[in-house]
Order: structure tokens, then C-alpha cells, then sequence
């Protein structure tokens, strides 16, 4: 919703230029990440700048260029301007390729002949991150089917009768100063599944951009990591906050938690390091013992017997870090995998929506008109599990503020505009909605 509004604002303000691009973030915190800038001609050289004209750091690409995108400020953007120069050439690649393996700034990853990780060792922290004689991102295939409602159902004993998947072709179709692509091609059955793990050099995540032509029928396909990890717990991603869920099967009730719905990441630490899994799409989960599973695809045949039959793309992510997923950032991250800067071709004057002022990453879940008046509602919430504060500073007129419940009716009594600041006391995963009143218009 928040990167819904800035749509519509630069629809109405933007200024069109063919060699600029507005990067908005949508979070509450500070961006620099790595974004896709198509060119109206996708051959052109040269480099990107930023507002002060410092150079960029940047790649081709198959549209356009990759671009290292500078520190961008919560709820506001920035502009980069594409130079023309022929005589820009590409830097050649940072990433070792060894014949089963690659080794990054952040680690050193091994692959066997069928596909499967057999290590990643984190350097920065001179730890491996798979378990001893584990395995990482293994396909396996599983009977799947339920007693009932088979279209939505997923019973235990479906682990009874699997497959592991082996990769038909390994190639490294990238490898440039910024990122490096390995792709994993399998057929089974009647389908084809073909996947590019990517390995950057600014960023601990390990993506993996899957492509899948799926024609299996009463078949679950699941990617798993069998992570060093010791806990008898995981957290998972829900609305608004998180919820723990145990790692082992030590009663009925732990049994019937054999799979776990989690937003957009799941998180398995110990007190020092942990594993998060990331995803853009999929919400079936389970961590088991040390192995973290994600469920990617099933083939129901009831009541639609051509359920999900066609092509599917959908990325998953795992994200080694130290401490717990405060610490690892893992918020953060899935927000980047789930809602990348927002570019936008043209300019536009007003750059900050406004400014957040916190400790720690404020989760930002809506901005939009309030519903009974003039007025904008934003509503935000704790993600961290502690008490805090924060300040935002709207960089509009207004004329007082004053907070409502979740269906925006005023419950709390109207704060004048004195300086300008909004000041709010989040409790442990708290949501709070705020209405500005009478926002005025630049």
C-alpha cells in the first residue's frame, strides 16, 4: 500500500526524462541496493550518476544495467542519470568458478554432480553454514495424497514416499563485479525445472530465481537445507509480527506443527548465528531437527484436475547471519526480496515523504487517505519484540495528528502541529494508526 501511493504521486508529479530514473523506497529504514534500470536502447554504454554526480557502480545487462543505487532515506527517493560513453567497459568478474564450486566476498559454496549444495562456508564469520554431511537446496519429490480436500490438504505420511532430484546440466551464466549466476537445470517427469542461484558482492543473501514448467500430478515439490543450527525452535513471519513453533516432534500437538504457514521468512538461530529462509510467494514451511524446508509446488486433481499445470517463477532466498533475526536484518532483507526499490523513468520534486526517526527499523504497513475527511492514515507496527520510540516527521503541511483504531475511528485525543515531529510509543509488536489531519497539498 505504501508503494501504491508513491505510484499514483509520481504518475501525478513526474517529469518524463528517458535518461533519469526516480528510485523510491517504500521501507523505514535506510536502502542501497542493487536494481534492474531498463534503456529505451538496450545496447547503449556508458555509466549512471547520482544527484551529486558521483559515479555509480554498475554492470550491463540483457535490457539495460544493473545499478549499485546509493543510500536512500525511509519513504524517499532519489534520482540516477544514465552518460552516454562508448568507451565504458565492463569489469571483469570477482567471483572464483571453480569446476563443482564458486567462492564470494561472503563465502565459499560446493556443489556435487546431482545438484546439491555439500557447502557453504561463511567467511566472515569462519563458520559453515550446512550441517555436517548435510545438504543444501536438494529438490524432493513426494506422493501427495490426502485423505480429504486435496487441493489443500497436506498429510504427515506424505514423507513416506519420496525422491530426491538430480540436475541434468550445471553452468555458470554470469560473473561480473557485482553478482554471479550459477544455473541448475532438472527434468523429471514431464517437467523441467530451471533455476539461477545468484551470489552478490555487496549482500550476504543467496537468491534462487526459479523457473518451473510443472505438469506433475499428486506430486509435492519441496527445496531443503540441512543448516548447522542447534534450537528447539523456529520463528516464522506472520502479520504484523512473529510466531515460534518447535523444531522437533517430542509430543502429538509438536507433530501436528509438521508443516508451518510463514509470511515472507523463517528464521532457525541459536544465540550467536542463525539461517533465515526467504521467499517472495511460497508460505508452506517446516524446520525439522537442522532441516529447514520450503514447499514450492503441488499437483492436486480435485476438484480441478489441471491444477497448477503451466510455467511458475518464484524466488526463495537463505540468508546466513550472526546473531538473532534482529541482529541478521532479516526483515529488512525479505522486505528488499518482496518489494525491491521502486524505478520509475522521469524525475520528480519532492524526494522525502517524510522522515523516521528510530533506533531500529521501523516497519511501515500503510499510507492512504483517510476514509472520512482530509486527512492521510498510516499505520505502523513493532516487529522487534521491545518497547521503543519513534519519531516521524512529516515533510508536509498539517495541522494536528491524533492516533485511531484499525478501522481508522479517532481514539485518542488531537495533537496540535507544534514542531512539526509525531512522537510514538510502540509496546512488543504493537500496531499503531495514526490519522494527519488536513494534509495540504504541495
Amino acid at each position: 500500500m505504501v508503494v501504491d501511493l508513491f505510484d499514483t504521486f509520481a504518475k501525478k508529479f513526474m517529469k518524463q526524462k528517458n535518461n533519469q530514473w526516480t528510485l523510491v523506497n517504500s521501507a523505514g529504514w535506510n536502502r542501497a541496493e542493487l536494481v534492474d534500470l531498463p534503456l529505451d536502447n538496450k545496447d547503449a554504454l556508458g555509466y549512471f550518476v547520482d544527484e551529486k554526480q558521483n559515479v555509480l557502480k554498475s554492470e550491463k545487462s540483457d535490457m539495460g544495467y544493473q545499478v549499485v543505487v546509493p543510500d536512500i532515506a525511509p519513504l524517499s527517493s532519489t534520482t540516477v542519470t544514465f552518460v552516454e560513453d562508448e568507451s565504458v567497459k565492463s569489469e571483469p568478474g570477482i567471483f572464483e568458478v571453480k569446476e563443482q564450486g564458486i567462492q564470494t566476498p561472503f563465502y565459499e559454496i560446493t556443489w556435487n554432480k546431482d545438484g546439491q549444495l555439500t557447502s557453504i562456508y561463511d567467511k566472515e564469520n569462519a563458520r559453515q553454514v550446512l550441517e555436517e554431511n548435510g545438504k543444501g537446496n536438494y529438490f524432493q519429490l513426494f506422493e501427495d495424497k490426502p485423505m480429504q480436500f486435496d487441493a489443500w490438504d497436506i498429510d504427515l505420511y506424505h514423507v513416506l514416499k519420496k525422491k530426491t532430484l538430480k540436475v541434468s546440466k550445471i553452468e555458470v551464466v554470469k560473473n561480473n563485479s557485482l553478482m554471479a549466476t550459477v544455473r541448475f537445470t532438472y527434468e523429471f517427469g514431464t517437467s523441467v525445472l530451471v533455476q539461477d542461484m545468484n551470489v552478490f558482492a555487496m549482500n550476504r543473501r543467496i537468491d534462487f530465481v526459479t523457473n518451473v514448467d510443472w505438469k506433475e500430478r499428486q506430486q509435492l515439490l519441496k527445496a531443503s537445507f540441512d543448516v548447522d543450527i542447534r534450537a528447539t525452535e523456529a520463528r516464522y513471519d506472520i502479520q504484523f509480527g512473529n510466531v515460534q513453533r518447535p523444531t522437533h516432534w517430542n509430543t502429538s500437538w509438536d507433530m501436528a506443527k509438521f508443516e508451518t504457514v510463514a509470511h515472507q521468512w523463517v528464521d532457525f538461530a541459536q544465540r550467536d548465528y542463525g539461517v533465515a529462509l526467504l521467499n517472495d510467494c511460497k508460505y508452506g514451511h517446516s524446520v525439522k531437527d537442522k532441516t529447514m524446508t520450503i514447499t514450492l509446488l503441488k499437483g492436486a486433481i480435485n476438484p480441478d484436475p489441471t491444477a497448477d499445470i503451466g510455467k511458475h517463477t518464484f524466488t526463495y532466498s537463505i540468508l546466513p547471519h550472526t546473531g538473532d533475526f534482529i541482529d541478521g536484518n532479516v526483515v529488512e532483507e525479505a522486505w528488499s526480496l518482496n518489494s525491491p526499490l521502486l524505478a520509475m523513468q522521469g524525475t520528480m520534486e519532492q524526494q522525502t515523504l517524510m522522515e523516521v526517526k528510530s533506533d531500529e527499523a521501523v516497519v511501515i504497513d500503510a499510507i492512504k487517505k483517510w476514509e472520512d475527511g482530509a486527512g492521510m492514515i498510516m499505520r505502523v507496527h513493532d516487529h522487534t519484540g521491545s518497547k521503543r520510540n519513534i519519531t516521524l516527521v512529516p515533510q508536509f503541511d498539517y495541522t494536528s495528528w491524533q492516533e485511531t483504531n484499525l478501522m481508522e475511528k479517532p481514539c485518542d485525543t488531537i495533537v496540535e502541529n507544534v514542531n512539526g515531529e509525531i512522537k510514538l510509543e510502540l509496546s512488543p509488536y504493537e500496531v499503531k494508526t495514526i490519522l494527519i489531519r488536513d494534509v495540504k497539498k504541495q
